[in-house]
């Protein structure tokens, strides 16, 4: 995935430093942390999907504008400020979802960007040997 190639002057420059005790106990448990990303990132966008499905089918008021727009059509909602909460809920569901989703994706670039960190860190840790 990433590789991290030290010129040999660096070498000799990162061969003096040592990870303590507990730097490489802390770097094994963002190890760890960053390898369980992908399954939590895949579970919640499992959920988010799972919630839309769900309120198209039990409420679509909630989520679908369409849907709304043809309930005014057919007068199906009959007050005023209903008309205008009714249009602007499921726009502001829409963008709670897709602040939801864009929080998972950005979720998924940390943690590739921690996996690159840790590379690095194990390819200086590599080269004192």
């Amino acid at each position: 995935m990433f590789h991290f190639d030290l010129a040999e002057a660096d070498k000799v420059k990162y061969t003096t430093y040592m990870l303590s005790k507990e730097n490489q106990v802390y770097l094994n448990k963002r190890r760890k942390l960053a390898s369980y990303w992908p399954a939590t990132a895949l579970v919640i966008l499992l959920l988010l999907i799972s919630l839309v499905v769900w309120l198209l089918i039990n409420t679509p008021f909630l989520i679908n504008p369409w849907y709304v727009f043809e309930s005014f059509k057919v007068d199906q909602v009959d007050t005023d400020i209903m008309v205008i909460s009714t249009l602007i809920l499921p726009i502001i569901s829409l963008l709670l979802i897709l602040v939801i989703a864009f929080m998972v994706v950005l979720g998924f670039l940390i943690f590739r960007n921690e996996k690159c960190y840790l590379a690095i860190i194990d390819e200086l840790n590599n080269a004192k040997n």
